[in-house]
């Protein structure tokens, strides 16, 4: 999510629909995966060595967060990441936790990774 905000700020050679596109993914990853995600992360159990207590989402930005300064890197690399975290979710299904959430967020990623590859595929007639 950060990635794709940071990118729409940045305005570096998008077109009009690119950056459409990029303000409603990050408003989709917001609420329909960050959200969904954080829920479920507060009725998980920490684990062993703290019992009876549910764990929860970091906060933390890493240092190493930055802009993608090139147009084609940068959208590889959001496809890129959207099917790895799709791929993880799935992993996760198949672990049976939190089975209803992730179904619904692998969906979402589905849908989202879809839209960005047609809106940056439309806009450089790929």
């Amino acid at each position: 999510m950060l990635l794709v905000l940071m990118r729409f700020f940045v305005h570096a050679g998008e077109s009009a629909a690119e950056h459409d596109a990029l303000a409603e993914a990050a408003v989709t990853l917001m609420q329909r995966v960050l959200r969904p995600l954080g829920g479920l992360l507060t009725t998980l159990p920490a684990g062993p060595s703290h019992p009876g207590m549910t764990a929860g989402p970091s906060f933390a930005v890493f240092p190493s967060t930055h802009a993608l300064p090139h147009r084609r890197a940068a959208w590889a690399i959001f496809e890129e990441r959207l099917q790895q975290i799709e791929a993880y979710t799935e992993s996760l299904l198949e672990a049976g936790t939190g089975v209803d959430v992730l179904a619904s967020v692998r969906e979402d990623l589905r849908s989202l990774r879809s839209a960005l590859e047609a809106a940056h595929r439309r806009e450089r007639g790929l």
